[in-house]
């Protein structure tokens, strides 16, 4: 990240050193200076409070969603491993029960009083609670708030910062609102030194951060509008999509800009639904002609290794390809068994011991032994795609 920043702005370099230097020691040293909390969700037997930066389990039945507690002690880790999603997580019993934001908890009342699958919808769409084994409603990233935010901030950045206060009040805050409010705030800098402040903040808030999709994926969006280069957005984002999550949904890749206005759309309309009683069927009709076409599998699999990613900036730089070579490179690359040149066994956790795959040079074939039970088969499924599997030869 420090080569990064050297070669955007070398005059700046020194102090940004200095403070990449602070951000490992505060990692190292961290603790948790925020004492206030607010209930966010329920898992199982425990509570789960946001403190904008950490999350804490609350082993009690005497919360509900909108508490806001006050901890009475401070946590102090070098534990980089404990973090649940994008944030730390750790054991908080010693607090005070302050107040109650009521509208919260009215809200997730008025969620639940909708049919299963609405509901199910509602909390992917608004708390990012997914199902692993439901396909049909899978709407995407998780990324919807950030989109309807971000078109708020193109036509004013007041009224943007105000939306998001509003939405972190409802439903819950979102670490990536924090790349929005450093756009409002620093909109007059230019992109590489909003984009070196998104990146400072985040390493100095916590170094975890940067291991979320939903964090991610914002920043790498933005990176191509930074690099001066002659790369074709589409093409960078199949690359995205295969290294982070070894599939490439091809309808999502070419209609992306006109996915994120339905997204925008569907956002607006679930925030409708929770105000106007009786259009629930209509909603659910929508819903399920967007999950229609976004289930329909236009997908490559695979993760695009060291040597494709080679091959392909050779030819990029040596013959200028043009937008649709690159993309036609870039999918014969991660379909092509030069992803697998080698002999390969991994070894997953499927929950109930470990699932061996074992694949052959050059994708001659594959065998899988054992695959756990279907509560796991995510995990399983994380790992074929990621070897490009699409069926196994031999199964144990």
């Amino acid at each position: 990240m420090f080569i990064y920043l050297f070669y955007i702005n070398r005059e700046d370099s020194i102090l940004y050193g200095i403070l990449l230097i602070a951000v490992y020691v505060i990692n190292i040293y961290k603790f948790d200076f925020i004492p206030i909390g607010i209930v966010e969700s329920r898992e199982y037997n425990y509570f789960v409070v946001d403190k904008i930066l950490y999350k804490v389990k609350v082993n009690t039945d005497n919360l509900k969603l909108g508490d806001i507690l006050y901890f009475n002690e401070r946590y102090t880790s070098t534990d980089n491993l404990s973090y649940l999603k994008k944030n730390i997580l750790y054991e908080g019993n010693s607090y005070n029960q302050i107040f109650n934001i009521w509208i919260r908890n009215a809200i997730e009342n008025r969620i639940n009083s909708f049919k299963e699958d609405t509901v199910n919808i509602l909390n992917s769409i608004f708390y990012h609670h997914y199902s692993y084994d439901d396909v049909s409603y899978n709407l995407g990233y998780g990324l919807y708030s950030y989109y309807f935010l971000n078109m708020i901030k193109k036509k004013s950045k007041p009224l943007c910062i105000a939306m998001m206060i509003i939405l972190s009040i409802l439903f819950t805050f979102e670490i990536k609102y924090i790349l929005l409010l450093i756009d409002c705030i620093f909109g007059s800098k230019d992109r590489k030194t909003r984009f070196s402040f998104k990146i400072l903040a985040i390493c100095i808030l916590n170094c975890q951060l940067i291991n979320s999709y939903s964090l991610l994926l914002p920043l790498l969006f933005s990176l191509i509008g930074i690099i001066d280069t002659s790369l074709d957005f589409k093409a960078y984002l199949m690359i995205i999509e295969s290294l982070c999550f070894y599939e490439i949904n091809l309808l999502e890749t070419f209609f992306f800009n006109k996915l994120i206005r339905i997204k925008i759309f569907i956002y607006i309309f679930s925030l409708f639904l929770l105000l106007i009683p009786g259009i629930e069927e209509i909603y659910l009709f929508i819903i399920n002609i967007y999950s229609y076409f976004n289930g329909l599998d236009f997908s490559i699999r695979g993760k695009i290794s060291i040597l494709s990613l080679l091959i392909f900036i050779i030819l990029y730089k040596k013959f200028n390809l043009n937008r649709y070579i690159q993309i036609f490179v870039i999918s014969l690359l991660i379909l092509s068994p030069l992803n697998n040149p080698l002999m390969n066994v991994c070894f997953i956790d499927v929950g109930q011991g470990d699932s061996a795959l074992i694949k052959y040079p050059l994708s001659k074939s594959s065998i899988l032994i054992d695959t756990g039970s279907e509560y796991n088969y995510y995990k399983l499924k994380k790992t074929l795609y990621e070897k490009g599997i699409y069926s196994i030869d031999y199964l144990i």
